[in-house]
């Protein structure tokens, strides 16, 4: 919430700016959009998300106040009017008090403080048969639809597609709406460059307006093939998404170190004291060898001292979890299924829970991690694990329906204090999840089109670029592809291509 002093000061620049006699509408619009940016900012800091796009935060205010569509059409308007202006389009004063109107409804509901009647004098002023975003009554709604779109009308904002359920009359997709699906936007951008013509879709959270167009929420772009939950929120780091740390792994090779070591062994540890909870510490550790007899081969007797004492403190966590712990959270073993496998052709996901609960009244998801949260948010937990739980959640709801909500929860058992984490559910942060599912996929179809002779590849030259630009481990995973890929002689880089195409193209017919 803001605190009444902030509210108090927004509203009077706002003043500052509307009554600026020498500004140009331009000069007005440009310091309002700067002040819009500045009021979302301060409305989701808190969250300590990082949020890759304007739209995106405010999606996330949207939900965290639970502002009205007719507010949201007002702020996204705003956002994209003042975005054009930006670009070189004249401004007028109608663009002028349509950012006054956004940016007081907004104060207004995120702080409970009364517009001052000089600030209500502009909102009078201003012309509400303009306002942007109002599309015709909405006349139906449909949870899902799953069709093809056949061709792309980009001046207009539509996709003509055929509905399988009523393909004998094509129907026209809304996309770039800005308070409804714009964040999909880059989803349109590789159905242009990277799929082509048909495409299958899935339409996600579909309002039909009465001249018949469909308007979603969600594109899953070739829901067929099933990317797994972990590849998506890995590629999720502490300043946004980054879609080539999933080509990168695919190159990388697979080394057993000490933290996955640990991770395998504390995995182990969960499955049997939740169904042996008095099981030994001595017992547990001495089973780990004939679980994990090749991570230990090449470890000295100190490396093994070194990771027992780590592990121990695991063993200590997760036992008292399964003694009593989770049934602090309404959560018992007798009800819970360890290590079930989901999977779900609505949003093109699949994935392997540690943990989930289920009776008729409640659900639990519990994902167990070894380390310890790297940059948590303000929930305490890491980027990319908020964003598996996220995921999950999404995967139980197609599953058993939308009436369940599962509660979830990451279960850090490396931690000294508060090993068991909330997560909430943040549907925008789901959205941007599906949003860089589709990019993965489109990684995997470029990787497809790959043939035998090619000697330059394009998404290969894109992870070249990458290495580059890459922070931190990110950096030193794409210049360990970087520098063997560069190396390669012309015969040898032509191999390789070849052979990755050809791998890929086994492996969409395998999924798909």
């Amino acid at each position: 919430m803001l605190v009444p002093e902030a509210a108090a000061l927004l509203y009077r620049e706002l003043i500052k700016i509307a009554a600026h006699a020498s500004w140009s509408h331009r000069e007005q619009v440009t310091a309002l959009a700067t002040l819009q940016e500045r009021l979302f900012f301060e409305l989701t800091k808190q969250e300590q998300l990082a949020f890759s796009t304007l739209f995106a935060r405010i999606s996330y205010a949207g939900h965290l106040y639970n502002m009205q569509s007719a507010t949201l059409r007002l702020v996204h308007g705003f956002r994209r009017t003042a975005a054009r202006v930006r670009d070189g389009i004249a401004a007028t004063e109608q663009d002028m008090l349509l950012g006054i109107s956004a940016i007081a409804e907004t104060v207004l509901l995120s702080s409970q403080v009364a517009i001052p009647s000089d600030v209500l004098e502009y909102l009078a002023r201003r012309n509400h048969s303009a306002q942007p975003g109002v599309s015709a009554e909405l006349w139906e709604y449909k949870s899902r639809a799953r069709v093809v779109a056949v061709q792309d009308f980009p001046d207009d904002n539509y996709l003509l597609a055929i509905d399988e359920e009523d393909p004998a009359q094509p129907v026209k997709v809304r996309y770039g709406l800005p308070d409804r699906n714009e964040n999909f936007n880059p989803t349109i951008q590789i159905i242009r460059k990277v799929f082509g013509f048909p495409v299958t879709l899935n339409l996600l959270e579909v309002d039909i307006d009465r001249l018949g167009f469909y308007r979603p929420r969600i594109f899953v772009v070739e829901p067929d093939y099933l990317m797994d939950v972990s590849a998506i929120s890995e590629c999720f780091k502490e300043y946004g998404a980054e879609p080539y740390y999933y080509l990168a792994k695919k190159f990388l090779p697979y080394e057993t170190t000490e933290p996955i070591l640990l991770g395998n062994i504390a995995n182990f540890f969960l499955d049997r004291l939740l169904t042996e909870p008095d099981a030994s510490w001595q017992t547990l550790f001495r089973e780990s060898f004939r679980m994990f007899p090749f991570a230990y081969a090449p470890m000295n007797d100190k490396a093994v001292r070194e990771l027992s004492g780590k592990a121990q403190k695991h063993y200590i966590n997760l036992k008292a979890m399964a003694s009593g712990g989770f049934a602090q959270q309404g959560i018992e073993p007798e009800n819970s299924i360890l290590e079930p496998t989901f999977f779900s052709e609505q949003y093109g996901i699949q994935g392997r829970l540690d943990l989930f609960y289920k009776t008729d009244e409640k659900a639990a998801i519990v994902e167990l991690k070894s380390g310890t949260p790297f940059k948590p948010n303000s929930y305490g937990i890491q980027r990319s694990h908020f964003t598996q739980t996220l995921l999950y959640d999404l995967l139980v709801r197609s599953v058993f329906g939308k009436q369940t909500d599962p509660v979830k929860y990451i279960l850090y058992s490396g931690a000294d204090i508060q090993h068991l984490r909330f997560a909430p559910t943040v549907a925008p942060e789901q959205w941007e999840a599906l949003q860089l599912r589709n990019q993965l996929i489109a990684l995997e179809r470029l990787l497809g089109t790959i043939r035998p002779g090619d000697v330059q590849v394009p998404v290969f030259a894109k992870l070249r670029a990458a290495a580059a630009e890459g922070k931190g481990f990110l950096q030193r995973d794409f210049s360990r592809f970087e520098t063997v890929y560069s190396n390669l002689s012309t015969p040898e880089r032509k191999y390789f291509n070849a052979y990755s195409g050809f791998i890929a193209r086994e492996q969409w017919l395998a999924k798909a």
